[in-house]
């Protein structure tokens, strides 16, 4: 089985040398992976005065896990010279309009046709249904144009869009209400809520595209949430239900992907685990 891993939560380790982190990563037994994007040539015209540099250093402990889009090719020609695919990128900043709707889709077009990208992700941290209604104008604009160009807008959820609130969620508001959106389910942050993964997972498994595999220790909670990340397979979540359901959803080939974001010792000997953790269970 292909596993990929997002790049956010290895990146805070591996800046300084590109070419050995993606040695590296090969070496944990990854097949792809899925970095963060920043279109800085997008960006109002006064942020960019501002100069790429303290842009970036503005994005705090962020920011060794966000490429900057003029920086990615570069980036993306170096993983795939060692064996390793980028088929989805994750925008960063959709939720704060920080490039205006029109702009951002033509720019994920040309970025994806030049990039041999399929499939971009954003996360919108809709906390409630309210919340949600903001951003699926964007949304459904965006995703139509992505989809008449053969590629796919996709939704990654974190903990506060499984919470129900006058009972509803605003996974559900936002799934209902942008027919173009695909999915990318990050279960570890379902489990986080207090929520069914699988169950999530087979609610919308037609539109399940890409799967975030995140672990948590048992008691994870707001107070201990920077440290409660485990090496995959050693935490709570159900990963062998979840590996099952899965395989009755339309995820790509390389389409499952761990997504650590810190680890208590080493991330890619705890990455390493995670890969192998996975594959027995794929066995049995």
């Amino acid at each position: 089985m292909k596993i990929g891993t997002n790049l956010f939560g290895i990146g805070k380790y591996i800046a300084n040398d590109p070419a050995a982190a993606a040695q590296q990563i090969k070496a944990a037994g990854f097949s792809s992976v899925e970095p963060m994007l920043l279109f800085f040539s997008r960006l109002p015209q006064q942020v960019r005065a501002m100069g790429k540099e303290r842009v970036r250093m503005g994005l705090g402990k962020q920011k060794n896990s966000i490429w900057m889009d003029d920086d990615a090719a570069q980036y993306i020609a170096l993983y795939r010279s060692v064996g390793l695919e980028v088929v989805s990128i994750q925008v960063f900043g959709f939720a704060n309009k920080m490039i205006p709707d029109g702009i951002l889709a033509d720019t994920l077009v040309e970025f994806g046709n030049e990039n041999r990208i399929s499939q971009f992700v954003v996360s919108g941290k809709a906390a409630s249904v309210e919340e949600a209604k903001q951003i699926i104008p964007s949304m459904n604009r965006i995703a139509k144009v992505l989809k008449e160009n053969g590629m796919q807008f996709v939704y990654h959820n974190h903990e506060m869009e499984v919470q129900a609130h006058n009972g509803t969620t605003a996974l559900d508001y936002i799934m209902e209400n942008c027919p173009d959106m695909a999915l990318e389910l990050d279960v570890g942050w379902i489990q986080f809520a207090g929520e069914d993964p699988v169950k999530w997972m087979k609610k919308y498994q037609d539109r399940l595209v890409l799967l975030h595999l995140k672990d948590i220790c048992d008691g994870a909670n707001e107070e201990n949430k920077s440290t409660c990340y485990r090496a995959i397979g050693e935490g709570c979540i159900p990963l062998d239900a979840i590996m099952q359901a899965a395989r009755s959803s339309p995820i790509i080939e390389y389409g499952v992907m761990i997504d650590q974001d810190d680890a208590n010792t080493d991330i890619f000997a705890e990455s390493r685990r995670g890969v192998e953790n996975i594959k027995a269970y794929c066995k049995e």
